[in-house]
């Protein structure tokens, strides 16, 4: 699979953010759909990488929401800084742990997203109920499904901050929401250009 965005020094030595065209490699091909470097591409303002969590529950709010109302004691949500005083264009890309490599042959010294996904994110609860006849005629109300599932990455931008929010809460389902699979942190890279945000999500 190619690699498709270098963050840091290329092939050929140049430094930049790059991103390539489907199928080629970002660190030797001039087949770029983004260089940091070039003249006719939006300014960038800020660049970085971090880490989020996976939470403990299934959640359908916002990304400013859940930092409002969980800040980042519990390492699932982030708020990246930029003061530009308008909504600006964000880039973020994702990975899971087991998709990171440390220093691999060909490529400089650091570590990679050899695999990395575009911001999204799932989270849906699901439930149903039967009654089934009971003594005395009474129906007896049996819960059949309680299932919650959330996974994925989302961001917000507003005119001061960028905000990014885990939803992996892996699987938890009947009965009584038992835990069958937990969410996993989610290792991120961001870009934040001078460009106005097209509504987007890139």
């Amino acid at each position: 699979m190619a690699r498709r965005i270098v963050l840091g020094e290329r092939a050929n030595g140049d430094h930049g953010l790059f991103v390539s065209a489907t199928g080629e490699d970002a660190n030797s091909s001039n087949n770029l759909t983004f260089d940091s470097n070039a003249i006719f591409t939006s300014g960038i303002f800020a660049y970085g990488q971090g880490s989020v969590s996976a939470r403990t529950s299934v959640s359908q709010n916002s990304p400013k929401s859940l930092y409002t109302s969980e800040g980042t004691s519990g390492g699932q949500n982030d708020r990246i800084a930029h003061s530009l005083g308008y909504r600006p264009q964000v880039f973020l890309r994702w990975c899971y742990p087991d998709e990171l490599f440390t220093n691999p042959s060909g490529y400089p010294s650091g570590t990679y997203g050899v695999t990395t996904l575009s911001p999204g994110r799932v989270s849906s609860t699901t439930s149903s109920i039967r009654f089934i006849s009971g003594g005395g005629g009474e129906p007896i109300e049996v819960e059949e499904m309680n299932n919650a599932i959330g996974y994925g990455i989302d961001f917000e931008v507003d005119s001061t901050y960028l905000y990014i929010s885990n939803y992996e809460a892996g699987f938890k389902g009947f009965p009584n929401q038992e835990t069958k699979f937990t969410g996993l942190t989610i290792y991120y890279a961001y870009i934040i250009t001078t460009a106005p945000d097209n509504g987007l999500k890139l």
